[in-house]
């Protein structure tokens, strides 16, 4: 049992459904219901039953809930002041980056704050926007970079820029003649995604779904890359977005811009609500915010 866990569990506790569980810790349900089936299995217990009004704690699970509460919150605060006493001796800096988010702002963003702060150690590390938001919110990391609509009750953000998001369409589909592709033109047809774990793709379905557009999705994959190729192979349509649809060439692919102003890529950096942000973290969202508006 770790406390990871732990915090899972009283998650679903206050929340009494692993749906709305997975949503607030930005998870799958799948995602929740493993972490506590092993937490389940690891103690021998079960700690939720189902009934009409969704989860109910067992006696066990409730003799756990009254129990654990106290114990996370003291690991936690051990965890800040260990942070804290970390960043103002060596000027660390952990940075989540989203999968391809780099790939989209200037080539020089992060070389450029190395050379000109080399007091700052910066350590990043590349991981689906789902996971990155997580680690901010269990603060394993002290700022990341991410993309999509976020939950400003969770996070304090710094909107960084604005980014089209094109279609990749090969040449002899009957969309790509188009000069824009409208969600309307998407109705019906095979497409190719980023997977389930990509914020980019869990928008794209939610949009659909809202405005009633029926679309079949016949494969994914996690990277833009793997878009493009997928797309030139299987004859079909891919997403890309702007600043990756510059420096990637198939020439039997079209790129064509998506006309659905929810769906851009409105790329930010994120810190956790409430949390004290050090002068170190400062200095770099200032740098990232100016060398993007540039």
């Amino acid at each position: 049992m770790d406390i990871k866990q732990l915090n899972i569990f009283l998650e679903v506790c206050k929340y009494k459904s692993f749906y709305q569980t997975s949503k607030m810790l930005y998870m799958t349900p799948q995602g929740v219901s493993k972490k506590i089936k092993n937490l389940e299995n690891e103690l021998g217990i079960a700690l939720f039953e189902r009934d009409s009004k969704g989860l109910r704690l067992t006696q066990e699970g409730d003799y756990l809930y009254q129990n654990s509460g106290d114990l996370v919150r003291e690991y936690n605060a051990l965890m800040q002041e260990l942070a804290n006493l970390r960043g103002s001796k060596t000027d660390l800096i952990n940075l989540r980056v989203a999968t391809d988010m780099l790939c989209t702002l200037p080539s020089d963003v992060l070389l450029s704050f190395a050379s000109a702060y080399p007091e700052i150690k910066l350590m990043t590390t590349e991981d689906y926007e789902m996971e990155c938001e997580n680690s901010i919110f269990n603060e394993t990391a002290d700022i990341a970079l991410t993309a999509f609509p976020m939950d400003t009750r969770k996070f304090t953000c710094f909107p960084v820029i604005k980014k089209q998001v094109y279609l990749l369409v090969y040449k002899d589909h009957h969309l790509a003649s188009k000069e824009q592709i409208s969600l309307n033109d998407l109705n019906g047809e095979k497409l190719i995604t980023m997977d389930y774990k990509h914020r980019s793709y869990l928008s794209f379905e939610q949009i659909c779904r809202e405005k009633g557009i029926h679309t079949h999705i016949v494969d994914m994959t996690n990277s833009i890359l793997g878009l493009y190729y997928k797309a030139h192979n299987q004859r079909g349509i891919g997403f890309s977005v702007e600043g990756i649809v510059d420096k990637l060439n198939y020439p039997d692919v079209r790129t064509i811009p998506i006309d659905i102003e929810e769906y851009a890529w409105n790329i930010t950096l994120i810190t956790k609500k409430g949390r004290q942000i050090s002068n170190t973290t400062q200095i770099l969202i200032d740098h990232i915010l100016r060398k993007c508006s540039s």
